[in-house]
């Protein structure tokens, strides 16, 4: 496991959130999202994962700051399955923060979550 800090992703953390959305070097390697999501698209969708207990988020903490986002989401308890995703703060990219946040993933659900399977999609032209 790695020395960096993981906690839990709280509400207030969504503006930081957002900021990195908006950023085109975050955005062109997402999977999922076609349009960056507004800042209120944000909180419905935090609202939405905590309500329906779907996901575990956390943020990777480096020196007293939030260097990436990591989650677990998409969980299906009867198969035992998920998918995880995991963004880091575009000044703090190429320095090794997106291995050390996905080992903690992989590790939390395989060994916390018990799950059998995990899936993660990426962009064809990330490289990273």
């Amino acid at each position: 496991m790695s020395s960096h800090n993981f906690i839990p992703f709280e509400k207030e953390d969504i503006k930081l959130l957002h900021s990195w959305l908006l950023d085109e070097t975050i955005f062109k390697n997402l999977y999922i999202l076609y349009k960056p999501f507004t800042f209120d698209e944000l909180q419905h969708w935090y609202e939405d994962e905590k309500a329906n207990h779907d996901a575990h988020i956390f943020k990777l903490i480096e020196n007293h700051m939030i260097k990436g986002l990591g989650m677990i989401h998409h969980i299906h308890p009867k198969n035992k399955c998920a998918e995880i995703s995991l963004l880091i703060n575009p000044i703090d990219q190429n320095m090794g923060l997106g291995s050390s946040m996905l080992s903690y993933l992989l590790h939390y659900g395989f060994h916390i979550l018990n799950l059998n399977k995990i899936f993660c999609h990426t962009a064809d032209f990330n490289d990273s």
